[in-house]
């Protein structure tokens, strides 16, 4: 009946309020997007580019499977399992990868250099050290590996002959203008290489083309810049696009996330010593412009593609040279980013346990447990560079003995994990479980019984510390809570499937640490969309530890029997699998800078598998033989304040 009323009313909530939003609504639109998409893959397609294939050799193979390269579908090349794909250029007439394959009992690698022309492994070397760190690569025309990091162009030339070794004498580093938190390399058909770097502090961005900056006389020249609205709180994955026309001119996309109510898509123009800047879209509803693609159609013409999030399609805009040249005409109501981002939410679950518990193979606990509320809040708040949650839990730890809000808060230093996007999340979920738990077990009787049942009540309590980044995705820990009556089974060693101790211990307790990660659908929301209504689908993952609290009374009945009093393997590995679906509707108002509200209608699922423990006995001690499977499910609806 709870379940029904709150179904009810939260489907009356959506559905009277709910705007129709189904196709991009943009606040500023240069020009008309084109009918149809055309992607830089199906560009380099088309001007004779080959294609390059990567994967197993064999699709239906399942196990040990080698892998192969191939160049438009033509002869493959045959690699071990371990083997991937570092990096690949595509030009007209000739593509390139490299392939990584590690050598047997060696820290080292074998680097195969492999031309579409050559298609074979006769260019292979190696490398003494790792390459590449940077976030973006890409492969000369002449072979030599181009790796861009925060600070400098790695040039990774390759050798002449057969077997060489790559040492610092055949790495040429280029400096970089400024620190770059956002990067990207890319070429053009015949062989020019663009560079595009953002500092996000300076809020400037650099571009300049390879070969310029080798020329000696040209290096302190090579860079061109010009500002940008990307900052220190804007998204900084797939949001930058970089081609070079030829050596003197070169163009930029960039996705600008400047607040929720000002997301442009961006093309910077520099040729010669000139440098140029104009919004191609600009929305308030929706978010458009991740994964930005652009390049230049003809010598005239430059085509811009980016994905939106209202139909999940790509979408593109041809655009002359001369209109990017041409001085900017849009500006926003709201130019500056946001001082404060704030949410909160408050759910509650109509929740089914289903649990299963076993010692050996011939004991084991099952549980029927009666449907129960699981009720969740949060807080998420950042004041400029200040992480508000984090301010409040240090004063919490400060003026309280909280044990779990001081364990995770002591597990890791947060603020070293806060970096642009990031914001923390403090959750707490509560629930109250009653049940019956029932023991089994044909060959190991307590006090004469092989099944008897005892009721219990328990307080399940969880607590997670999030970092939310780009697009809802976390990241981070949580700490749970439960009591309930589980069978213990004692072995001599963990190698033992025989139980030498058993007890029904009625006082069990158990305590969860947990990494998980994941993404929400209300942060998403929050942080893109001011009016939508949508589906989601969101899957999250877990691993951590469970400490296993068994009583002093049922470790003395299991152990009564026995010589050895003293036990292990109380801790032990956890998985989780999750998933949260369902609809949401959000609303909020722009005359008051975005803040509103969001309900979520879903259903979780959450499955956890607790393994048998991978600590080990010795002589003196008896191993805890045990594995459980948990899951909950259950319909909930889901209310948040935004701002």
């Amino acid at each position: 009946m709870i379940y029904k009323t709150l179904v009810n009313r939260s489907l009356l909530i959506v559905l009277f309020f709910s705007p129709q939003l189904s196709a991009i609504e943009f606040k500023h639109e240069l020009q008309e997007e084109l009918e149809t998409a055309y992607t830089e893959e199906v560009f380099r397609d088309d001007n004779g580019a080959p294609t390059i294939f990567f994967g197993k050799k064999d699709p239906k193979c399942t196990k040990n499977c080698s892998n192969a390269l191939s160049f438009d579908g033509k002869r493959k090349l045959t690699f071990p399992k371990k083997s991937y794909l570092l990096t690949t250029t595509r030009y007209t007439g000739e593509s390139f990868a490299i392939i990584r394959q590690p050598i047997k009992d060696s820290s080292y690698s074998h680097f195969y250099f492999i031309s579409s022309s050559s298609l074979n492994k006769s260019f292979s070397y190696k490398l003494i050290f790792t390459p590449c760190s940077g976030s973006s690569t890409i492969i000369t025309r002449d072979g030599a590996l181009v790796c861009l990091s925060e600070k400098t162009i790695e040039i990774y030339k390759k050798p002449t002959g057969r077997d060489q070794k790559v040492d610092e004498s055949n790495v040429q580093v280029l400096k970089l203008p400024a620190k770059a938190q956002i990067s990207k390399l890319n070429n053009n058909l015949t062989g020019d290489i663009g560079i595009a770097i953002i500092n996000t502090e300076q809020q400037k961005l650099y571009y300049a083309e390879l070969n310029n900056l080798l020329m000696l006389n040209r290096a302190n020249s090579a860079w061109s810049s010009h500002y940008t609205l990307i900052h220190d709180r804007s998204d900084s994955r797939d949001v930058l696009a970089v081609y070079p026309n030829s050596s003197s001119h070169g163009v930029v996309a960039a996705y600008e996330y400047v607040n929720v109510l000002n997301k442009n898509t961006t093309i910077y123009n520099f040729e010669d010593n000139a440098a140029s800047r104009r919004i191609i879209t600009n929305n308030i509803n929706g978010n458009f412009g991740t994964n930005p693609e652009v390049f230049f159609y003809d010598d005239e013409q430059v085509l811009f593609t980016a994905k939106s999030s209202e139909d999940g399609d790509l979408h593109s805009y041809l655009i002359d040279v001369e209109t990017l040249k041409a001085e900017e005409t849009f500006y926003s109501d709201n130019p500056e980013q946001s001082n404060i981002d704030f949410l909160s939410g408050y759910s509650i679950a109509l929740n089914s346990w289903f649990m299963s518990q076993s010692a050996g193979d011939s004991i084991r606990t099952d549980y029927d447990i009666n449907n129960s509320l699981l009720q969740s809040v949060y807080f998420q708040a950042r004041y400029r560079d200040t992480q508000l949650t984090l301010k409040y839990l240090t004063n919490e730890v400060k003026e309280s003995s909280t044990n779990s809000v001081s364990y995770l808060t002591g597990l890791v230093d947060f603020n070293g994990f806060f970096d642009g996007a990031d914001t923390l999340r403090l959750q707490v979920d509560w629930s109250q479980l009653s049940g019956t738990a029932t023991y089994k077990s044909t060959d190991y009787l307590i006090n004469g019984e092989s099944e008897f049942s005892s009721k219990f009540e328990s307080d399940y309590k969880n607590f997670e510390l999030l970092i939310f980044s780009e697009h809802g995705n976390y990241f981070g820990f949580s700490y749970s809570t439960m009591a309930m009556p589980s069978a213990i089974g004692l072995s001599i060693s963990e190698e033992s499937t025989s139980i030498v101790g058993w007890a029904f211990d009625e006082d069990y307790k158990q305590t969860t640490l947990m990494l998980k990660a994941g993404s929400d659908e209300a942060a998403y929301g929050a942080r893109y969309e001011v009016n939508y209504n949508r589906g989601f689908f969101r899957p999250n993952i877990g691993v951590g530890l469970v400490g296993r609290g068994i009583s002093d009374a049922a470790i003395t009945e299991a152990t009564s029997s026995t010589t050895t009093k003293k036990i292990t393997g109380d801790w032990t590995w956890v998985a989780l699998l999750g998933l949260d679906t369902g609809y949401t509707h959000q609303r909020r108002w722009e005359e008051y800078k975005g803040i509103g509200y969001s309900v979520q209608l879903g259903l979780r699922a959450e499955l956890y598998y607790q393994a048998e423990s991978y600590q080990t006995a010795d002589d003196e001690e008896l191993f805890v033989n045990m594995e459980r499977v948990d899951f909950n499910l259950g319909p909930y609806v889901q209310f948040n304040a935004i701002f």
